[in-house]
Order: structure tokens, then sequence, then C-alpha cells
């Protein structure tokens, strides 16, 4: 429960213009919840083998619901850059 969040802070502290997520069934719980406890100026990027497996579930799920993202394949080569307004 403290690491998670420890680690919401830290993100939220840092301010990235994107937190990436790799889902995998031991640790959806984990990353859900991070996800939700996120600054709303931070996109949410989500991929990984629960996020192919299960989109609609994913992307329907409230805690992602700021999910502007969803990766399927590997993020490494789909995911080089990120241009902004």
């Amino acid at each position: 429960m403290a690491r998670i969040a420890q680690t919401t802070q830290l993100v939220n502290e840092l301010a990235p213009q994107w937190a990436g997520f790799n889902l995998l069934a031991p640790t959806y719980e984990i990353s859900a919840r991070i996800a939700a406890s996120l600054d709303p100026a931070i996109n949410i990027m989500v991929g990984g083998h629960q996020a192919k497996a299960m989109p609609t579930e994913t992307l329907t799920d409230p805690r992602f619901a700021r999910c502007q993202a969803l990766v399927l394949g590997e993020a490494e080569t789909r995911v080089t850059r990120t241009v902004t307004a």
C-alpha cells in the first residue's frame, strides 16, 4: 500500500507528460491504482499482455478512464516520440 502511494507521489512530483504502464495479469491492479491517482495533467499510455488480451475491459476500467493511448505490440517500435501541440 505504502509503495503505491510513494510511487504515485513521485510520478506526480516529477510531472511527466506521459506515464506508461506495462499491464500484466499479476500487476494489473497495482497499475490501475497508480493510474487512477495520477495528476490529470499526466497522459496515460497502457500496453502489455493484459491490454492486448482484454482491450475493452482495460479501456472501460474507470481507473484507466484517462487513458490516451493503448499500444498493441512492441511499444519500442510503435511509440518513438511524442509530438505536442
